[in-house]
């Protein structure tokens, strides 16, 4: 994927977590993705965005700088927690690889049940 192509599916990607529609986000997550360096189902890793905005209702992401060089996106989100330092690897349309830093959440998204908590 390409730079041209890649901020209008990661702003489609956002769109969907921010509409907390999951099986929408859910088709542009990879699985496995590598979440903070590990492998993860990708139901686990939308789960656990469900989660977060779930315990933090209102919660919203909006798009801030960017860098993108090839299929890697690194981007400042603006959340009503402050600001969120992330990277993103993309391939075919999905997120392959994340990296991130929240200023709300200091470790990395918890590995939860699969896809049962995507509903709702």
């Amino acid at each position: 994927m390409t730079g041209s192509a890649l901020l209008p599916s990661f702003r489609d990607f956002l769109d969907a977590c921010n509409a907390r529609d999951w099986d929408v986000a859910l088709a542009f997550v990879h699985d496995p993705v590598r979440v903070q360096g590990v492998p993860t189902a990708a139901a686990d890793y939308v789960a656990g965005i469900a989660r977060l905005t779930a315990e933090h209702p209102g919660f919203v992401w909006t798009v801030g700088e960017t860098i993108v060089e090839g299929g890697r996106l690194a981007v400042r989100l603006r959340t009503p927690a402050g600001h969120e330092f992330a990277t993103y690897s993309w391939r075919d349309g999905q997120i392959i690889e994340y990296w991130g830093h929240s200023e709300l959440v200091t470790r990395p998204l918890e590995v939860v049940g699969p896809s049962a908590q995507l509903k709702g």
